[in-house]
């Protein structure tokens, strides 16, 4: 629960208490009608609270994980760039290091299939 959540459900509870135990003298009706409304008020808030911790705080593609990760330890405090920017490079290096490797495959093979204990980096050649 946030900080900000349990400050707002302890002043409602303070409230709750202040007009039940008639500490601030209101007429009965009065005090009953701001004790119930405070009480629902706490219990939406409870509820909200509930829900929020209940689904997870980010969806579940990479991207967005990545973003909650680098939140999380503060990476981004080095450059103060924000998360999604910095997950986004971070994607993008991923993307270009795969279309790297690819290509040095495709390079080394040059169409030809790999067969195993054959070299490239050697100047050995796979079979036609």
């Amino acid at each position: 629960m946030t900080n900000k959540r349990k400050n707002q459900i302890k002043f409602l509870d303070e409230e709750i208490k202040i007009y039940s135990e008639g500490i601030i003298p209101k007429t009965e009706r009065h005090t009953e009608m701001i004790v119930n409304e405070l009480t629902e008020i706490k219990e939406v808030l409870e509820q909200l609270e509930f829900e929020r911790l209940a689904k997870p705080k980010y969806n579940d593609t990479f991207r967005a994980q990545l973003e909650y990760l680098i939140n999380r330890y503060s990476m981004e405090n080095g450059s103060n760039t924000p998360d999604y920017i910095l997950a986004r490079y971070l994607i993008g290096c991923l993307n270009a290091f795969n279309q790297a490797t690819k290509d040095r495959d495709s390079w080394y093979h040059q169409g030809k299939v790999h067969c195993p204990g054959i070299d490239p980096t050697k100047g050995e050649k796979a079979l036609d």
